[in-house]
């Protein structure tokens, strides 16, 4: 039986899609991973990684071509795109945990996949549960674009203003000021990718 805390896991993140005795088989497959730092690296774009990720408390970054793309929080998984692709398929960005406490549920993608594909009903909602996170995430890409967009057209109208002697202030949104410079990570990842390729 589930307990509280993982029933409460259920009802906000997979009740939609799997049975209760399906998303326990799954926990039973995955391994819990605690207090997983900030930067730390989960995928490489372009690179195969084994593991399929739940980020169950914290958020990550995504990166494509060492641009920030979007963050992934809460209740979303990490290289679901490649796992339902290939097992060989790279990771579709570089992914890095971006909370100081990050707690993750990870499973190994072939064992999970012959589980699944002894079990057509479960591979079937399991499909549907990964389909409706991709939706989720790609709206949440459309967003951080929207928002990078507006910040840079802020910046420009600044600089106008600077440079002919005016001073204005630009209020931004938190999921703007959230929104961060390739810099500030690109030791990890450049570091795991280098590592990753070797």
């Amino acid at each position: 039986s589930l307990s509280e805390k993982d029933e409460d896991l259920y009802n906000q993140h997979f009740s939609n899609s799997l049975t209760r005795g399906q998303f326990y088989q799954l926990l039973q497959m995955g391994e819990r991973r605690q207090n997983v730092p900030a930067n730390e690296v989960l995928t490489v774009e372009g690179v195969t990684c084994e593991n399929l990720y739940f980020i169950e408390r914290g958020s990550a970054k995504v990166y494509h071509h060492k641009a920030f793309v979007s963050n992934i929080e809460q209740g979303g998984f990490v290289n679901d795109v490649a796992f339902q692709q290939n097992a060989k398929e790279g990771a579709y960005g570089t992914v890095v945990t971006s909370a100081e406490s990050t707690s993750l549920i990870v499973w190994n993608q072939h064992t999970l996949r012959e589980h699944l594909e002894a079990r057509p009903d479960m591979e079937r909602n399991m499909k549907y549960c990964l389909s409706e996170h991709l939706v989720k995430s790609l709206l949440h890409q459309r967003e951080a674009s929207h928002h990078r967009q507006s910040s840079s057209q802020d910046r420009h109208l600044l600089n106008r203003r600077h440079t002919s002697g005016n001073n204005v202030h630009i209020k931004r949104s938190p999921s703007e000021e959230r929104i961060i410079s390739w810099e500030e990570t690109s030791t990890p990842i450049a570091a795991a990718a280098t590592s990753a390729r070797s």
